[in-house]
């Protein structure tokens, strides 16, 4: 590998900034994920509870 194929594929894995679009659906899917996993934790907890 050449020292420029090098620094690109140093770039690419440690200094990549991610588009605003991928950043906020990320944030999207994790409060869905979030909202998801709650629920599924507050019936199971419920359930044992009776």
């Amino acid at each position: 590998m050449s020292v420029q194929e090098i620094k690109r594929l140093f770039q690419y894995l440690f200094l990549w900034i991610p588009p605003l679009e991928f950043i906020l659906n990320w944030i999207q899917w994790r409060q869905y994920h979030q909202t998801i996993a709650k629920n599924c934790h507050y019936k199971r907890n419920t359930l044992h509870v009776r």
